[in-house]
């Protein structure tokens, strides 16, 4: 779908038809972008993934209608990545994309090690003999090296081309890169997983325009330095309360007062909550009465 009146329209329909026939809207909200839109522009993907390192928890939070809590089963299929894309860019300073491995690579580090050991666990215990306890406990250590985990995931890859029918859960992340393939010619997409079900289109547009925006300014401060530097800048800034950090996104996504209080009102809604209440256990955050732990 492209952004004019007709897709408009079709989902709107869509909406209604699955209204008037009883279905219940229980799945989770996935909303693909084309990754042939950031035009396979390194610092564009640098843009996306620093956005979202820096703000991954208030995503959760913004995603939903007001009231409404973070999505169920969130710890499971919508884990966070956050510390990931800290460590990389801690590591690497910046995407690198020259080759297929080069993106193996990324998806591995910013994504796919976040699942990993779950997913070959549970592949073990299925009797899968390729897989073994030392692979195991390779995935389940804090001193095996990255290296040493890219190599149990490149031979998880080739099982599942034998095996296509296998459920790919190294994708049940909150921004899933897995179908990306960066080149002009097959993109792929890029899915974020963040929401809640809806058949309702007002909310179903507030999430697409959310996702838009964060595509169109990862795209073109890629393409023009200058194009919201300062904000761009202020949302890097670490020592600051969550508030403040949720109006550093808002300012840098949005240009209207009106857009920006729909998300606003969204965290307003539920901060108040608890930890627990807000995000299902394994889903790190940082606690709402201090100041944001520093990132980088």
């Amino acid at each position: 779908m492209t952004n004019d009146l007709d897709n408009f329209n079709q989902i709107l329909a869509i909406c209604l038809f699955f209204k008037s026939i009883g279905v219940n809207s229980g799945s989770g909200l996935h909303i693909n972008i084309g990754a042939d839109y950031l035009e396979c522009n390194e610092k564009a993907i640098n843009n996306l993934l620093k956005i979202w390192g820096e703000c991954e928890e208030l995503f959760y939070m913004i995603a939903n209608p007001e009231g409404e809590t973070i999505r169920a089963n969130a710890s499971l299929m919508v884990r966070p990545i956050k510390e990931n894309i800290q460590n990389f860019f801690k590591k690497d300073g910046s995407v690198t994309i020259n080759s297929d491995e080069d993106m193996e690579i990324l998806l591995f580090r910013i994504q796919a090690q976040n699942r990993m050991y779950d997913i070959i666990n549970g592949l073990w215990w299925r009797n899968q003999r390729e897989f073994s306890q030392r692979d195991i406990d390779v995935l389940h250590s804090d001193e095996a090296s990255i290296e040493e985990k890219f190599e149990i995931y490149k031979r998880y890859k080739n099982y599942l081309e034998r095996n296509p029918k296998e459920d790919d859960s190294q994708r049940w992340t909150s921004i899933n890169f897995n179908h990306m393939k960066w080149n002009a010619n097959e993109p792929g997409r890029i899915e974020i997983r963040i929401f809640n079900s809806s058949l309702e289109p007002e909310i179903i547009f507030q999430d697409l325009l959310l996702v838009a925006k964060v595509f169109e300014v990862s795209l073109n401060n890629a393409k023009n330095n200058d194009y919201k530097k300062e904000e761009f800048d202020r949302l890097l800034l670490h020592d600051v309360t969550e508030e403040t950090k949720l109006k550093n996104l808002l300012d840098l996504l949005f240009d209207t007062p009106e857009e920006k209080e729909i998300f606003r009102k969204r965290w307003e809604s539920i901060r108040g909550l608890s930890v627990y209440e807000k995000f299902e256990t394994g889903i790190p955050t940082y606690k709402r009465e201090e100041k944001n732990r520093e990132l980088y």
